[in-house]
């Protein structure tokens, strides 16, 4: 993983995000290395921070993907902390399927909306 230029924000920039399977929040092993080497950016760049800003797809119910998508940003943070990344570092938002990344109209771009986005700032 390594920081993207062209994805440069004014608040800051982000990285690969972690995709999860449908109603799932437990990190697979490949979502733990993405998560390893954010914590390798973070102990490296001790000024950063981290937004984990958890999604979901817009498959089932609204109040129950919000949760859905804050517990996925709750498990990345965990995985940060256990990385060695203080948690005054990391900031976490859940916003349900109200942000997708691409439409909802094949299981193709539901996978690419269940995620977690790091937003470094």
């Amino acid at each position: 993983m390594t920081l993207n230029p062209e994805k440069n924000t004014a608040s800051g920039f982000t990285v690969d995000d972690i995709h999860f399977g449908i109603g799932k929040a437990q990190l697979s092993k490949e979502n733990k290395e993405i998560v390893t080497k954010a914590a390798k950016i973070l102990k490296d760049n001790n000024k950063l921070i981290v937004e984990l800003e958890g999604h979901t797809d817009k498959t089932g119910d609204k109040c129950k993907n919000l949760a859905l998508s804050e517990k996925r940003a709750k498990n990345v943070l965990k995985s940060l902390i256990k990385a060695g990344v203080p948690e005054t570092r990391i900031v976490i938002k859940g916003f349900g399927s109200a942000q997708p990344k691409a439409n909802n109209e094949t299981e193709e771009n539901r996978a690419k909306n269940r995620r977690v986005s790091f937003i470094f700032k």
